[in-house]
């Protein structure tokens, strides 16, 4: 049997899904965030593989590959990373490439192939005595790729957002080596939103209508070729390429003067205040060392003089800003009891309402009741929600069965308010709990705190959702709504790396108006960002090249070349 066979499939927010997905095919998973790919592929395809689940047939050994949003920190090379091994004389000190021919004998596939993939990946001529910990985040998702495609013995590959954060050029290129392994009959499952990689596959599952609770519904299974005459592709298509017609800028500039810093040498960068400047560049350009450069340049709370080591350069326009903020991808929480609500300020609020329910009032329970860290939890799962399968360097979060991802015991599920249990309302979504409290007076300060949230294109999120199961871009997002919901001042700067990621085309507007709406209050935007609709729809932009500033300028400015290396052709 050639294909896997799903039948009634409702995990999430999944709807009996059945469906019959082609193996030896490059296959794409579409849809807004949040709308079940990531459900279907990982909790569904992955899982029932490995709990032979009857209801999921998958005739091939699946590996799974999932987009980190920070780097590894052990001192570890190349070599030891993908060996596992410590180092060998005559092997460790070889590029990737070389390394590959020498051991001919023992890889899974030719090595040739191998090669050819890690050229098209950039990383051939990487060194094998190379520290992980010095790679780029890009880098390092590339290399954790290779390394599952040198190691595994499995025949289908599910890869989730491996194109995200990298130039639209790359993206060309993680479709081809995609495509390439499908050539050596191999099985690919890709879950994307990035055009070049959705346009490159043989078949298309697309999910939705939208998020969350209005999404987990097959809306399309077929051909690509198919696809592509759809509404849905037109709409991406258009949604991509959109131009917002929103512009700012000031003539007040930022400038940082003679810096040695990491890969750069004596570099010299201005960057024009009140709008949104992209910096972009492909893997190991220099993107994320600039937006350190400057918020150390530009910081001024009281140990920022411990950060400046390294930048001895000139730095001018400081009285120009108030303070810098620096946003960045890394998770929320580092385990399961860190969610949105509890980031957000939502959590308490929502244990308080619970305590006084007219409900409660008989059941006497207290507020540590109603918590899913003390009395009020799971003993099954001990208030995670979820049990944890193990898959090399990969975990998939089951709902417990006792609790169905509730986090709590039955006594505090007893209690309801507004037709919810807490545990139940934890596992709605933000726009629904929106709609709930919005018009009770009583409630509606966390109503406002969830509009940020939906404000940044996250309302298909559950308000429980572990922090552990977010993607970066939807980590940073939650960072911008914590920032929105203060009383901000003016003249703030605010520093974003890659805030496309994990992010469906048509949120990609929305999430820019946010970042204009911040400038618009008499403050700054500068984002570390790939994506052509962010690059085009920005006032301003610098393209790097290992380590040195390629163009400074307006989008429209642009040559021609730069423009089809970038993607924006069709934006401008």
């Amino acid at each position: 049997m050639n294909v896997i066979n799903i039948t009634n499939a409702s995990v999430n927010n999944l709807k009996n899904v059945s469906l019959t997905i082609p193996l030896n095919k490059y296959v794409a998973f579409v849809g807004r965030s949040g709308s079940g790919k990531s459900t279907l592929a990982e909790e569904v395809i992955m899982a029932g593989y490995i709990k032979q689940k009857p209801e999921v047939s998958v005739p091939v050994k699946p590996a799974l590959f999932k987009q980190r949003s920070s780097g590894y920190t052990q001192k570890h090379t190349l070599y030891r990373y993908i060996t596992g091994k410590e180092e060998q004389d005559g092997v460790s000190n070889v590029s990737l490439s070389e390394y590959l021919k020498k051991k001919e004998n023992d890889l899974r596939l030719p090595p040739l192939e191998l090669i050819s993939i890690a050229k098209q990946l950039e990383l051939s001529s990487v060194e094998m005595n190379k520290y992980i910990c010095d790679m780029s985040l890009c880098e390092y998702n590339k290399c954790r790729f290779m390394k599952l495609i040198i190691n595994s013995d499995a025949e289908l590959f599910i890869v989730d957002e491996l194109a995200a954060g990298l130039s639209h050029s790359e993206a060309l290129e993680v479709a081809n080596v995609l495509k390439h392994l499908v050539s050596l009959g191999l099985s690919v499952i890709a879950v994307d939103h990035s055009i070049p990689l959705i346009s490159s596959s043989d078949f298309i599952v697309e999910l939705g209508p939208f998020a969350g609770e209005s999404g987990g519904k097959i809306m399309f299974s077929g051909t690509t070729a198919k696809f592509k005459k759809t509404k849905s592709w037109e709409t991406m298509n258009k949604a991509s390429n959109e131009k917002l017609n929103i512009e700012l800028g000031s003539k007040k500039l930022l400038k940082i003067k003679n810096v040695n810093f990491h890969s750069f040498s004596k570099l010299d960068i201005t960057i024009p205040l009140d709008g949104v400047v992209s910096i972009c560049g492909g893997t190991g350009s220099g993107k994320s060392s600039i937006l350190d450069i400057i918020f150390r340049a530009y910081n001024k709370s009281t140990n920022a003089w411990k950060n400046k080591t390294g930048i001895d350069g000139e730095t001018i326009g400081k009285n120009y800003i108030r303070r810098p903020y620096i946003i960045n991808q890394n998770l929320i929480g580092n385990n399961s009891m860190s969610t949105p609500a509890t980031y957000a300020g939502i959590m308490d609020g929502l244990r308080n309402i619970y305590l006084t329910s007219a409900q409660n009032q008989k059941a006497h329970f207290n507020l540590s009741d109603f918590s899913y860290n003390a009395a009020g939890k799971c003993p099954a799962c001990n208030g995670g929600g979820h049990t944890e399968i193990e898959i090399d360097e990969e975990k998939i979060q089951i709902p417990c069965p006792k609790c169905k991802g509730t986090r709590y015991n039955k006594r505090i599920l007893t209690v309801k308010e507004s037709g919810f249990s807490i545990g139940e309302l934890l596992l709605l979504s933000c726009d629904h709990v929106h709609k709930l409290y919005s018009g009770e007076i009583k409630k509606k300060y966390i109503a406002e705190k969830i509009e940020f949230i939906n404000e940044v294109g996250l309302s298909y999120l559950a308000l429980g959702q572990p922090s552990t199961t977010l993607s970066g871009g939807e980590s940073q997002r939650i960072k911008i709504t914590k920032e929105l919901a203060k009383k901000l001042g003016d003249r703030c700067l605010f520093i974003l790396d890659s805030p496309a990621k994990g992010l469906h085309v048509e949120d990609m507007a929305n999430v820019m108006r946010v970042l204009k709406k911040l400038v618009s209050k008499n403050n700054s935007v500068i984002i570390g960002e790939n994506h052509p609709f962010f690059i085009g729809n920005s006032d301003w932009i610098i393209y790097l090249k290992e380590g040195k500033i390629l163009y400074s300028g307006k989008p429209a400015s642009l040559s021609k070349k730069y423009k089809d290396i970038l993607g924006i052709g069709a934006i401008l």
